[in-house]
């Protein structure tokens, strides 16, 4: 059974749990992977119940299918690249995570015609906005969530990123810059998690990095799509883009962008805290190892309908 608009709103109010949701009608995305430069198309499809997220590379004789989960990550180094059983990748997939989670979309196709993610504008707005425009549908099956039980924490030197217990779910982020690389400020956000925030708040900040790193990932025949289209650059200590940053503290804002796109891929919402001092894509995803290792640490539960009470449909929400 699918259900929408006024009777979803009145069938979870029956059941006092959240509903699982897709979207309403299939659509489409194109733009350039920012390491390949290639141009690639992503067509999104309604999937069924308990379906979760899944990649579907096209451009395979027989497509070739990933799930959206934490121990399908392969590589971490430039951006998160989740691989199937048979070797088929799909990278930077943290963006798209990122907005479906801010939609609490849970059961979605994504068609892909090449092995990296479009970086569109570096951010998860373009992906939002596109998703939502579809419009949402509430599913039969409830929506569930992992409860943390106790601390968890990855360590790399003075580095870190850690889960805690908590009522709400917390992102807090600090950014140093590398220790301060070219006098850049350090920055520092905590940002207590709803839908409607992360769309307003978080979900516009874009993909950073220094200018002189580029031009040698350039050289390399790397960051090849990246541009002052998609891509904040700092050089000198100071912002290249006409019209500097979209946000204040845009940097920070997307390093936790990030850490949402790589916490979906849980499976599902997480509630607890995430706090990360200069953590990034391989400490997250060893989070999420560590986490689901240990059977202790977390319990699955049912979401409460009135648990986002803020939620807004999508289109009445300014972003």
């Amino acid at each position: 059974m699918v259900i929408s608009g006024r009777d979803a709103d009145q069938y979870a109010q029956q059941k006092k749990v959240a509903q699982q949701k897709t979207i309403r009608k299939s659509g489409s995305v194109e733009g350039v992977g920012v390491h390949s430069g290639q141009g690639v198309s992503v067509i999104f499809k309604p999937a069924p119940e308990n379906t979760g997220i899944v990649f579907e590379r096209t451009d395979y004789d027989t497509p070739a299918q990933i799930q959206a989960l934490w121990h399908q990550v392969s590589d971490t180094r430039m951006s998160t690249q989740l691989r199937n059983a048979d070797g088929v990748t799909i990278a930077m997939v943290e963006h798209l995570m990122a907005a479906l989670a801010g939609l609490e979309i849970d059961n979605l196709y994504v068609q892909v015609s090449g092995p990296e993610m479009p970086v569109l504008d570096g951010s998860s707005h373009v992906y939002a906005d596109a998703i939502g425009a579809l419009g949402l549908v509430a599913q039969d099956a409830n929506r569930l969530r992992y409860k943390i039980l106790k601390p968890v924490e990855v360590r790399q030197g003075d580095k870190f990123v850690r889960l805690e217990p908590a009522a709400k779910t917390t992102y807090n982020f600090t950014f140093d810059f590398f220790g301060g690389r070219d006098g850049v400020a350090a920055q520092a956000m905590s940002f207590e998690w709803t839908p409607a925030g992360f769309l307003r708040e978080i979900s516009k900040a874009r993909t950073f990095g220094f200018f002189e790193d580029g031009q040698k990932l350039q050289a390399m025949g790397l960051a090849k799509g990246a541009s002052l289209e998609n891509t904040l650059v700092l050089h000198e200590g100071k912002v290249m883009n006409a019209g500097g940053e979209r946000l204040r503290d845009e940097c920070v804002r997307h390093k936790i962008l990030d850490a949402v796109g790589d916490m979906a891929l849980a499976g599902a919402p997480i509630l607890g805290v995430y706090t990360s001092y200069n953590g990034g894509h391989e400490m997250n995803n060893q989070l999420l190892r560590m986490l689901f290792a240990d059977t202790s640490a977390w319990r699955q539960e049912v979401i409460p309908q009135e648990v986002w009470q803020t939620w807004q449909p999508f289109a009445s929400i300014a972003i």
